[in-house]
């Protein structure tokens, strides 16, 4: 029996919470959040026995694991000390938001120690485009187009707390490594400040890697509260509104894309005709289901059966953030950052 803490009570930690309490081996026995009332509020809801309002206060008891869904700037930090008191990790994206944590935590890390949540890799229209092109479907991989769009109101209520690079585009540089299966060379990025928030609302990059492959990714969160939502009433997620993403790839043999909205399911209501999202964290017959279960039940199961977690390794992590810092880098300077300047090794 895995005995796991969840870090950070907000409404991604308790959708987590809602999800491990489904999964067989898995003991939710404490939560850890700041915020006096959403802790009492969390505890009483889940049944959950320990409750912290810090994480040093954690470590008095005796837990195999954290589940760490706190805000992006906390997680380096938070993971550090995780390792210091050798837990294993499961943690959302990004691992962290400075290279001091990144390179800390590569540092001190064993295999197998630490897991990063990038769902896009647990989605089952992702890992049948990763299967074509390992059974060379597709040929040799030529371009990746990446779009990844979100509400406006998302970016004014918690999207302007890092660069969305960082938020929304994490993702998709996470696919496009996975996907390209080698190193990059070179990336030019632009930004937008549209909205006048320090972190910019909209962001583009161009990214070559060492085998030829060319991607664009793009992401904005400019979307208009009128956009059909994908996030209602009707999902698991305590938040409303719009995920617009759309992903290409383009070989010598073929191509293969994934795009959301789409036609496939639709909620008419008084008040709006949806597209309800049926992929990422569903309600399912036992909870909340989708590709959010199946990456916290691959945890678990490595977990429970002592294995490294080979699907989403931690040098693949540190390699989104290191491509990440750069797009930043190049959105501010309007230059061509190289991997080699970056020290990315």
């Amino acid at each position: 029996m895995i005995q796991l803490a969840v870090i950070g009570a907000g409404r991604f930690g308790s959708l987590h919470i809602e999800i491990l309490q489904t999964i067989a081996e898995v003991n939710v026995l404490a939560v850890v959040e700041p915020d006096p009332q959403r802790l009492k509020e969390v505890q009483e809801k889940y049944h959950i026995p320990h409750g912290f309002s810090s994480v040093e206060e954690l470590w008095q008891l005796e837990v195999d694991a954290v589940d760490i869904t706190s805000n992006e700037d906390t997680h380096g930090a938070i993971i550090l000390e995780a390792l210091h008191h050798n837990k294993k990790v499961f943690v959302e994206k990004p691992l962290a938001t400075s290279r001091e944590e990144i390179n800390k935590i590569r540092k001190t890390a064993r295999a197998g120690q630490i897991m990063t949540g990038h769902i896009s890799r647990f989605s089952q229209e992702q890992i049948s485009i990763k299967k074509a092109l390992e059974e060379g479907v597709l040929g040799k991989l030529s371009q990746i187009r990446a779009i990844r769009d979100f509400n406006r109101s998302w970016f004014q209520g918690f999207g302007h707390r890092v660069h969305p690079v960082f938020e929304s585009g994490i993702h998709d540089l996470d696919l496009i490594i996975w996907y390209a299966d080698a190193q990059w060379k070179t990336v030019y990025a632009m930004e937008s400040h549209a909205v006048g928030e320090t972190s910019p609302d909209s962001f583009q990059a161009l990214i070559e890697f060492e085998n030829g492959l060319q991607a664009v990714i793009m992401s904005s969160w400019m979307l208009p509260e009128g956009a059909p939502p994908t996030l209602n009433e009707l999902g698991t997620l305590d938040l409303q509104g719009t995920i617009k993403e759309y992903i290409e790839l383009i070989g010598t043999k073929g191509t293969a894309k994934y795009q959301q909205p789409n036609a496939g399911f639709q909620v008419w209501t008084e008040k709006e005709a949806g597209e309800p999202d049926t992929r990422l964290w569903p309600p399912g017959i036992h909870g909340p289901g989708g590709a959010l279960k199946r990456e916290l039940e691959y945890f678990c199961e490595c977990l429970l059966q002592n294995k490294n977690f080979d699907w989403m390794p931690l040098e693949q992590a540190c390699a989104s953030f290191y491509l990440a810092e750069a797009i930043i880098a190049s959105g501010k300077t309007k230059q061509i950052i190289t991997r080699e300047e970056t020290n990315d090794s």
